[in-house]
Formats: structure tokens, C-alpha cells, sequence
């Protein structure tokens, strides 16, 4: 049986965060007093760079999008990477976006910053691996040569069933339990490195529309989540620097419009690809029957 370590990091740094990010919820002071203000920071309230990673400024539709956002990249992220390196790519980005709101003058507050830095992490992760974004699991079977009878009968072994394309021969169904699981099922299987990539190239492309308002921000929005799922539900069909890609396109853009969540993307995108260049090895995420597997 198949078991996945729990991500101990990922769940540690989310209740840290959501416990004050929901508190601003009844308390909208609690922001003010916990945000980034280049102002103030240079005044001497060194603080600030760190606690507004523990509140949100996009309102209870920010909250609930950050929130999500690190639960699902940051288990990704741990499964792929392991925790030492989550937090080193967690870090680094909440450092590169600190640095650009104080640079950019941008006043505000969100832990998105710090998630794009694991996003640029995971995608460059692959960067020093061989392959595609393809997870070990979802590599084509090799299918074993048929028995002869006297194969069979001295092996005491029953006949293998038939192959699909028998099947769809002879005009029989095949059972469900042989019928290929759907996208989004096989998303939840594959959490490998290739897998976190995809996803997080999606938040990335995502992260575009943060630098619009309004109706432009839904239309890119729009464009970009849209993109961002073919990336990752055609992941098996792409190189494997394509999330890389992706996410330094995008740290390019917005670093261009001066949005802080620019330089988070590439700071963990040049992080993640030293860390893959000089320890390529991957962790072994999964435990087979005594033995692991990688993913």
C-alpha cells in the first residue's frame, strides 16, 4: 500500500497564517497594524515585513484565495521538494517581495508573495532532472509478451485478459475498474515534482491579474487560468522546462509593473534552479511495501 508522508510543514505555516488572517475578519485595525508600510518600516518598525505575511489586504475573497493557494501549492511543494527546502524557497520569496514593496513604495499585506516563491521553486525544480513532466506513475506500462499454452499450463498461471484494442476487437466493454481515471482524478494521484510544476506555473500565470483592477482584471484573470489549466492537464506532453518558462514570463510582466509578486516569482525560480542544479536529487515521497518509491 502506497502512503504519502503528511506535510507537517505546509499545515504548521497555514495555521500560523490563518489564525490572524481570519481574525482581521472582526478586527480590520489588526491589518493596519500588522501590514507593510515602506514609511513606517523605514521608521523603525522593523516588524512589519514579517506580519504582513500573517494578514491579508485583498478582503475575505483575498483571504480565502491566499489561504487555498498556500494549501494546495504548499503540499505540492513539500511532496516534491521536502520541508527544508520549502521553507528555504518560503523564505525566499517573502524576502524578494518584501524587498520590491519596499523598493515599489507598496503598502499592503499577504502571504502571496511567500507562495510564489515556492511556485517558482517547483518549477524550476525540474530543471536538473531528465525527463518530461511526466510523474514515474503515468509512464506508459510495458506490456509483457503473450504465453504460449504450454507456457501457461507449466507455470500453473491463468491467461492474462484481454488488451484493450482485443476488446474493442471483439466488441466487449471493458470493465470500469479498467477505464482510464479522468483528468482531474489523475491530478490528485500524480503528486510528483513534474505535477507541482504544472500547478505551479498555473498560480504563476494567475498572478498576472493581480496587476490589473476591475474588469481588466477579470478578462486576464480569465486568460491566464485558462492557460494555466492546459498547462497543467497537457503536463505530460511538455518539456520539462515549460513550467519554468511560464514562470518567468510571468515574474517578467509583473516585475515590468512594478507588482511585488514579480520579484517573489523569480526569486524562487533562480533559488529552486540553483537547488536543482546543485542537488538534483529529489526526495523519495512515497513507501511501498517496505521500500520507496519515488514520485
Amino acid at each position: 500500500m502506497t502512503t504519502r508522508p503528511f506535510p507537517w510543514t505546509t499545515t504548521a505555516v497555514l495555521a500560523v497564517t490563518a489564525v490572524p488572517s481570519l481574525a482581521q475578519i472582526a478586527a480590520p485595525a489588526l491589518t493596519g497594524a500588522l501590514e507593510r508600510d515602506p514609511d513606517l518600516i523605514r521608521a523603525g518598525e522593523w516588524w512589519r515585513p514579517v506580519t504582513s505575511l500573517l494578514v491579508q489586504d485583498g478582503g475575505l475573497a483575498g483571504t480565502a484565495f491566499n489561504l487555498a493557494t498556500l494549501l494546495v501549492v504548499g503540499v505540492l511543494a513539500e511532496r516534491a521538494l521536502g520541508p527544508g527546502r520549502w521553507l528555504a524557497l518560503y523564505l525566499v520569496g517573502a524576502a524578494a517581495g518584501q524587498a520590491a514593496g519596499l523598493v515599489f513604495g507598496t503598502v499592503g499585506a499577504g502571504n502571496s508573495i511567500a507562495v510564489c516563491g515556492l511556485a517558482g521553486g517547483c518549477a524550476a525544480a525540474l530543471l536538473g532532472r531528465a525527463g518530461d513532466l511526466r510523474s514515474p506513475g503515468a509512464a506508459p506500462a510495458q506490456t509483457a509478451p503473450p504465453q504460449t499454452e504450454s507456457q501457461t499450463a507449466h507455470s500453473g498461471t491463468a491467461s492474462a485478459p484481454a488488451a484493450p484494442s482485443q476488446a474493442a476487437h471483439s466488441g466487449t466493454a471493458l470493465p470500469p475498474s479498467k477505464a482510464a481515471p479522468s483528468p482531474l482524478k489523475a491530478l490528485v494521484r500524480e503528486t510528483g515534482p513534474g505535477t507541482a510544476a504544472a500547478v505551479a506555473a498555473w498560480y504563476a500565470l494567475i498572478m498576472i491579474s493581480t496587476a490589473a483592477e476591475g474588469v481588466a482584471a477579470i478578462v486576464v484573470g480569465a486568460v491566464t487560468a485558462t492557460a494555466g489549466a492546459h498547462l497543467v492537464l497537457r503536463r505530460d506532453r511538455l518539456p520539462r522546462w515549460a513550467p519554468a518558462l511560464a514562470v518567468l514570463a510571468a515574474g517578467a510582466v509583473l516585475s515590468a509593473l512594478a507588482n511585488l509578486h514579480g520579484p517573489a516569482l523569480l526569486g524562487g525560480l533562480a533559488a529552486g534552479a540553483v537547488l536543482a542544479l546543485t542537488a538534483p536529487a529529489l526526495p523519495r515521497a512515497t513507501r511501498t511495501a517496505g521500500r520507496r518509491r519515488p514520485v
